[in-house]
């Protein structure tokens, strides 16, 4: 996987321990939080620090940076994940950050992609369906900001689809 990707508006660089400030002030906002399921809140900026902390061996996670402001994460572990903050929605700027790491992906594998989203998040539901996953089944997962059951609608992409995308 490529270190730090650019595209046409954003860099996909390794997030740093020198981020933890702004993950904790976008991802803090419930209106981000309450789509992740494993993000709690309140979140402290100890969440976020252990959060870098954590993923260094695990998978490839990239923040997003428009005008040298963190604005986001991607990452792929064992599926694709990511969030944006509040002030950034609307501008299709997680589609094409998503879009610059699934073509880094199949530029080195073959594997499917698998990601999903909260049932309600039709935002999330658009990026996906953009780059060509398709929609699987459904599954239970507990959130922990909300503090409930909520309903992942599970996604993957192949390569082909990816390919095969308009």
């Amino acid at each position: 996987m490529t270190e730090t990707i650019h595209t046409r508006r954003l860099t996909l660089r390794p997030i740093a321990p020198d981020d933890a400030p702004q993950i904790t002030a976008l991802i803090g906002d419930y209106d981000v939080a309450r789509w992740l399921t494993l993000v709690p809140h309140p979140y402290a900026l100890s969440d976020a620090q252990t959060f870098i902390s954590n993923i260094r061996n695990l998978g490839q996670h990239w923040a997003i940076v428009a005008d040298a402001s963190l604005i986001g994460v991607v990452s792929i572990r064992s599926e694709l994940g990511y969030w944006l903050g509040k002030p950034y929605w609307g501008r299709g700027y997680m589609t094409e950050a998503a879009s610059a790491v699934v073509s880094d992906h199949f530029d080195e594998t073959s594997a499917p992609l698998n990601s999903g989203f909260h049932l309600g998040n039709a935002a999330s539901a658009q990026v996906l369906r953009k780059l060509g996953f398709v929609a699987g089944g459904t599954r239970t997962a507990f959130s922990s900001a909300s503090k409930e059951e909520v309903t992942i609608q599970e996604m993957t992409l192949t390569r082909a689809d990816w390919q095969a995308r308009p």
